[in-house]
């Protein structure tokens, strides 16, 4: 096996003859119905990226089971780099945990860095696959962003905090290598949906405390803050969450058995909550959740977003009105474009635009979600679709 430590992956002309392409050419969005690149005029050259070795052989991720495996679509003005190590750790069990990420950037980005975007899956903390970010993220990507879909240890490979350790790590990851990536380590964002809106939250709120940071990866001393955050219905208190959701009493985040001490579970429970960490210097949010959401309900984004709000955060909750655990509103990923727009300085409006007026009933289609009767939910987080998704379901 090759050295997996070293992070970099190539960029240029000679990477599009090795990286595998999902979905068939037939599935790429056609070359005119794609909007101009960021800054408008005669497109300019790439910026020099160096190259650096290609990570021969890398892993597949295995797809995890009762997963439908998302087609991606992908715009032929857009690069995607599958597969990368971002980080290795270690699984309860002592043996070693290679996280991948999938990078997506533009062929022709203009000048300067580009800002990035972290996608976060989620699937109650049990479940899911970096892939289901994949074509949100190659969209973001035709707007001039350099966007990634990471993965995490689920809970049956750690306990809690080590998802907590490995998002962090992969914001440490391209904070770290940014130069060399060509992005603009100031400008890094995060989203996410369910589980995955929980974990970005969390990295908004606690920022770069070191009692956070986990010793995962191999750039420790990198700042693993994020400039915004898009939360989807992600569960921001557990301590409360416990007590409104019936379908598991008994949330077990950190793999213990009996014998724990009441108060020190309570304590460690409060802790995993974004909302625990809440404070001034909190970078502005987007949260965006259901009313009838039966997994993670409301309550939960709205606790977050008044503490948000107390503390002088610039924070937006958009309610939407009758919507499950999965929102298919037509204008909510548009508007998490324009909120990313705003605050990291791309133009993915116009990519989510552009794709709106050709869009079917499911314009990012992620398979169909399985139903779960009302209160009956897998994991501690819910499992829940990707924005765009459908209705209350699991596993996703």
């Amino acid at each position: 096996m090759a050295n997996r430590r070293h992070p970099f992956f190539a960029f240029g002309p000679c990477l599009l003859s090795t990286v595998a392409i999902a979905g068939s050419p037939a599935g790429a969005l056609p070359q005119d119905q794609q909007p101009p690149p960021p800054g408008q005029g005669q497109q300019q050259p790439p910026p020099q990226r160096p190259n650096v070795p290609q990570r021969p052989n890398l892993p597949q991720q295995q797809q995890r089971p009762g997963m439908d495996q998302p087609q991606l679509r992908l715009p032929p003005n857009v690069e995607f780099v599958p597969n990368v190590v971002y980080a290795s750790a270690t699984n309860r069990d002592g043996s070693s945990h290679d996280l991948l990420l999938n990078a997506f950037f533009p062929k022709q980005s203009g000048e300067g860095a580009l800002p990035a975007i972290i996608y976060i899956h989620g699937g109650g903390f049990t479940g899911g696959s970096r892939d289901i970010g994949n074509q949100y993220s190659a969209i973001l990507a035709m707007g001039g962003y350099f966007t990634v879909t990471i993965d995490y240890r689920l809970l049956g490979d750690a306990p809690f905090p080590a998802a907590i350790h490995d998002c962090k790590a992969a914001v440490r990851f391209l904070r770290a290598n940014a130069e060399e990536l060509g992005i603009d380590p100031e400008r890094i964002g995060v989203w996410g949906h369910s589980a995955g809106g929980h974990l970005s939250a969390f990295l908004g709120t606690a920022g770069n405390a070191p009692e956070t940071h986990g010793e995962v990866g191999d750039f420790e001393l990198a700042d693993s803050s994020v400039s915004c955050v898009v939360d989807f219905f992600g569960p921001s208190d557990f301590t409360s969450l416990r007590q409104t959701r019936r379908a598991d009493g008994e949330i077990r985040l950190f793999g213990e058995e009996g014998g724990v001490i009441l108060e020190e579970r309570e304590r460690k429970l409060a802790e995993a909550g974004p909302l625990h960490w809440v404070d001034a210097a909190d970078p502005p949010f987007l949260i965006i959740h259901g009313t009838e959401d039966r997994v993670v309900p409301i309550e939960q984004s709205r606790l977050l977003n008044e503490a948000l709000v107390n503390a002088g955060v610039a924070c937006e909750l958009v309610e939407v009105e009758g919507g499950g655990h999965g929102i298919r509103e037509p204008g909510v990923l548009s508007k998490a474009a324009e909120f990313f727009d705003k605050h990291l300085g791309g133009s993915a409006v116009q990519a989510f635009a552009r794709l709106q007026q050709q869009a079917t009933d499911r314009p990012i289609d992620q398979g169909q979600p399985q139903r779960v009767p009302p209160g009956e939910a897998q994991g501690p987080g819910g499992g829940g679709n990707p924005p765009g998704g459908g209705g209350d379901s699991e596993g996703d």
